[in-house]
């Protein structure tokens, strides 16, 4: 059973007390009027109708957890989720900002990056153990990655955003395993999670059954991040073949990736759209430069002629609308002079889909 926050009715509750009179007036003149009385009081009291614009979030406990209820905070702008018994915040429901952490979630959900140089915790964390069990979970209402921080003090986490983009979404919950039969240092994460109580995909299931509040706004349009932001957000996407995916989506619809690009190598992002979307890209480099084109947009003459002369022009931001649904592939060239720079660099290269409607 969930136990949502004390609601204030809007406009003092005039409007309501004067429904609530009424009834008992009625039913105090039919048969059985006092238990009429309560019900009245009573559905009156538990009206969930949400004039005032409170409604919390609900999340589904499943039987293995041995916790029996969430209770909800409203804690503006937001909501926090405590169990019954402990003061410790267990989950954190607060609307989408735009900094670092958001950038590198949204880096790690559209690649399944599997090299997490920094994680993006809600919570501050005093440990340097490298995380385990890191793996990226979505549910209908929620995506996001969780893992797990091991030590006396372990715990589960779940980082994620709601499908609409409009929620952050933080959960972490205690974990533990037998002291008596100690986990391997070399253990499989099948055996890891097989170990721990309670299990991760009781968790993983919390976490993205998670019900928030629906949104009022909408974001119609994601401008890039400067150059700091996006440096500061990036997700490693280091792969050995060139077509990568990057899956943009409502809720991300634009990350930063740092891959390592071969001069006169392309690697090619595929992102996948929907008729109208606008996708507009930036690229940056150390030393040298960037080049990007869609290979769905034909060149101009100047570039042909550019290209059968074989010079290079930087063109470090692209931009394009997509005629159908389907993907848009954005080229990334590293441009160097030979002897003089290094033909193997990161390139930062920031994506952002921009809707029509």
């Amino acid at each position: 059973m969930i136990f949502p926050p004390f609601r204030r009715v809007a406009n003092g509750g005039g409007g309501q007390r004067q429904r609530t009179a009424r009834a008992v007036a009625r039913a105090v003149l039919r048969p059985g009027g006092l238990r009429a009385v309560a019900t009245a009081v009573l559905a009156a009291g538990c009206s969930g109708d949400g004039r005032d614009g409170v409604v919390p979030p609900r999340v589904a406990l499943p039987p293995g957890l041995g916790v029996a209820a969430v209770q909800w905070q409203q804690e503006a702008p937001g909501w926090t989720g405590r169990v019954p018994g402990d003061s410790a915040v267990r989950l954190s429901v607060r609307p989408r900002v735009e900094d670092a952490a958001t950038r590198r979630l949204c880096g790690f959900l559209v690649t399944d990056s599997r090299l997490p140089a920094r994680l993006p915790e809600h919570w501050s964390v005093d440990s340097a153990v490298p995380r385990l069990l890191v793996r990226p979970i979505r549910g209908d209402a929620l995506e996001g990655i969780r893992y797990l921080t091991p030590g006396a003090g372990a715990h589960f986490w779940f980082e994620g955003l709601s499908r609409d983009g409009a929620w952050r979404v933080s959960l972490r919950w205690p974990v533990r395993s037998d002291a008596a039969r100690p986990i391997p240092a070399n253990a499989t994460d099948s055996v890891m999670e097989a170990a721990l109580q309670p299990a991760p995909s009781l968790l993983d299931a919390m976490a993205t059954g998670l019900v928030v509040p629906p949104s009022r706004t909408a974001r119609s349009g994601w401008p890039l991040p400067s150059e700091g932001e996006a440096e500061e957000g990036a997700v490693i996407l280091a792969r050995d073949f060139p077509d990568q995916t990057l899956a943009l989506s409502d809720a991300c619809p634009q990350a930063t990736v740092l891959m390592p690009v071969v001069a006169r190598m392309d690697k090619r992002l595929r992102i996948p759209v929907r008729r109208g979307d606008r996708v507009v890209a930036r690229g940056t480099v150390l030393d040298g430069a960037v080049r990007l084109a869609f290979d769905e947009a034909p060149p101009t003459p100047e570039d042909a002629i550019r290209e059968r002369a074989l010079l290079r022009a930087p063109v470090p931001e692209a931009a394009l609308t997509a005629t159908e649904d389907g993907r848009l592939t954005l080229r990334v060239r590293l441009l160097v002079v030979p002897r003089a720079q290094q033909a193997v660099q990161p390139v930062r290269v920031t994506v952002a889909v921009n809707p029509s409607r």
